[in-house]
């Protein structure tokens, strides 16, 4: 049942997605055009760094619709008209909620992906004014995907050990995990903003940021204890920089799994036991 659910889920995006993603690939490709345009030194600098500002507004936009959209399809499917048709399917609570958390986050992994995409195809070319430059400092050649990749290789073969890469790989399995969170995180205000009736809207933006002030303050507790329980002097000097430290890291995962498993259950909770849809 979880797979034919979480099949229709995903499909439910299909058009909305394809227009927010056609509209930023539309978008991207004219301003790269802008950009190869064969402007004087002094307008093609102004014209190029206008287009990198315009390429990253659309980025946020494309984020934050996508975004936008998994909410309000959630809300209208579990507090709205469509309710009664999704709360009568023969399927437990938990198996609808997990079919709409995965949709949600796998249209998230896809927005990551194209948004990845399209900043190579923007990127991408030797008509940049600092192409010349960047290409100077590494290759003394034409600079290309490859030669980047191939020079990185390099960069890290033999220097990186295998706590780096545990680190690297528990890191972002924790950044994946608190996407997770942060969608059920929204699921479950809006399982709360359910319970006011009229007010629903209004509760459940009122409980999001309430919870998201409260998760803050806990966190910067946090980070400013884990100092004095943990200490790598040699952090700074792996290949990493430091920044995928292994304890931290473990402690951030264990904090995203508890987190999330903590929120799928009060969530699961208030949407099978008080349900609301006067």
């Amino acid at each position: 049942m979880l797979g034919r659910l979480f099949k229709h889920e995903f499909k439910s995006y299909g058009l909305a997605m394809g227009i927010i993603f056609l509209a930023g690939g539309l978008m991207t490709i004219f301003m790269k055009i802008l950009s190869m345009l064969p402007y004087g030194d002094n307008a093609k600098d102004g014209i190029q760094m206008l287009m990198v500002v315009g390429f990253i507004l659309v980025v946020i936009l494309m984020s934050v619709a996508v975004n936008v959209m998994i909410v309000v399809r959630f809300y209208s499917t579990t507090v709205c008209d469509q309710a009664y048709l999704t709360w009568t399917l023969p399927a437990k609570t938990s198996t609808v909620l997990m079919s709409k958390l995965f949709g949600g986050l796998l249209w998230r992994l896809i927005l990551i992906a194209a948004v990845a995409i399209l900043g190579v195809i923007f990127f991408s070319g030797s008509y940049w004014l600092w192409h010349e430059e960047f290409s100077g400092m590494f290759f003394y050649d034409e600079l290309t995907p490859g030669m980047i990749i191939n020079e990185l290789l390099k960069q890290f073969s033999g220097s990186v050990t295998s706590k780096d890469i545990a680190s690297f790989v528990i890191y972002y399995v924790g950044v994946l995990i608190w996407s997770v969170a942060g969608i059920l995180l929204i699921y479950m205000c809006i399982g709360i903003g359910q319970l006011f009736g009229k007010f629903r809207v209004v509760a459940s933006i009122g409980f999001y940021f309430l919870t998201i002030i409260v998760i803050q303050v806990i966190s910067t507790i946090g980070v400013s204890l884990l100092p004095m329980v943990y200490n790598d002097s040699n952090g700074m000097n792996s290949s990493f920089g430091g920044r995928y430290d292994f304890l931290p890291g473990v402690i951030n995962l264990v904090a995203a799994i508890v987190v999330s498993v903590a929120v799928f259950a009060i969530t699961n909770n208030l949407f099978d036991k008080h349900l609301n849809l006067d």
